[in-house]
């Protein structure tokens, strides 16, 4: 519909918006093109990762933090796992689905993600690296959006994230010690509730919400007891939490800004003190390796906005291009 409007092709983000009247708003510019990068990121130091993957989306560290689950997409599009010790790569899957980067398993011998639109059949599956077919564990028809978060690390529960039309956003588990694994509800509601991890350490849970009328970090336990009262971790916004690997630090992106916040687990849950740690332009970050530095994707800078076009009776020229008069 429109050939000129500025967007991220690694992660679809398009920058535009519509107000109720019809009145479309948008930045030109086209995609921006160019290859992402896997880096290794510390205060004062960026340094790519070698690895021979182009259009990279989205990445995961091992629990040990020897290996890296990542998504690609392009003519390469599928899910691949980096040795960072042998400096080798393993092709996961090779299908013309679209499949979306889930998580190693914490013994390191299987990974779990999720194939959306295509030749296989949607939901999440798990794929042993010993070799043999991909499994299916939960099928989720139709355009349902899911994405699977994390992996408890007694191996039992993946958790995801399940759109629904009802609660929007909700998070789930998925207790794999059921024949056939069974699904769990965890967080539901009227609020969107995503990006569900694991502490390394305890038994928490930190993830998105935005019961408060915003994205916000919010901590519980898992499992849940009865009475549990979630705690907020961030005030004025917060996305995609990461905990550090001793389990005392839960890390978050704040504007442009990546915060650090010490979590005290007994004998309640409390939030000691948090502040900013890196300052982030065009790297969205992913993992905390066992030194410290953090596991990144560095993306192509758009290029500056200068102008903004502006359309009216947007609705009607969708009618018309369409061909649907409605």
């Amino acid at each position: 519909l429109l050939d000129d409007m500025l967007a991220d092709r690694h992660w679809a983000t398009p920058q535009f918006a519509i107000s109720p009247a019809g009145v479309l708003a948008y930045a030109a510019g086209g995609v921006v093109t160019g290859d992402s990068a896997m880096v290794w990121v510390s205060p004062d130091a960026v340094e790519v990762i070698s690895a021979d993957m182009p259009d990279l989306t989205s990445l995961r560290l091992s629990l040990d933090g020897s290996r890296i689950l990542a998504g690609s997409t392009g003519a390469a599009s599928d899910i691949w796992l980096y040795d960072l010790t042998s400096d080798s790569l393993l092709r996961v899957t090779s299908t013309s689905s679209e499949e979306w980067v889930g998580a190693v398993a914490p013994d390191g011998k299987s990974v779990i993600y999720v194939v959306g639109f295509g030749s296989v059949r949607p939901g999440i599956y798990l794929k042993e690296l010993s070799g043999g077919e991909p499994r299916l564990l939960l099928e989720k028809a139709g355009r349902s959006a899911l994405g699977v978060g994390d992996w408890s690390r007694d191996g039992r529960w993946p958790a995801y994230e399940l759109l629904r039309d009802e609660t929007g956003f909700d998070i789930e588990m998925l207790d794999l010690e059921a024949d056939p694994p069974k699904e769990v509800p965890f967080l539901t509601g009227p609020e969107d509730d995503f990006s569900p991890v694991f502490s390394p350490t305890e038994e928490l849970l930190a993830y998105q919400s935005t019961q408060t009328g915003q994205p916000e970090i919010w901590l519980r336990r898992f499992p849940a007891p009865d009475g549990d009262i979630p705690i907020q971790v961030s005030r004025g916004g917060g996305r995609r939490p990461i905990w550090s690997r001793d389990g005392r630090t839960l890390y978050f992106v704040a504007g442009r800004q990546l915060v650090g916040a010490d979590v005290v687990a007994e004998p309640e849950i409390r939030v000691e003190r948090s502040g900013p740690v890196l300052d982030l332009e065009d790297i969205r970050i992913y993992g905390v390796a066992a030194d410290g530095r953090f596991l990144g994707l560095r993306i192509p800078k758009a290029p500056p906005v200068h102008h903004i076009e502006v359309v009216f009776n947007w609705f009607d020229d969708v009618r018309a291009k369409m061909g649907t008069g409605q």
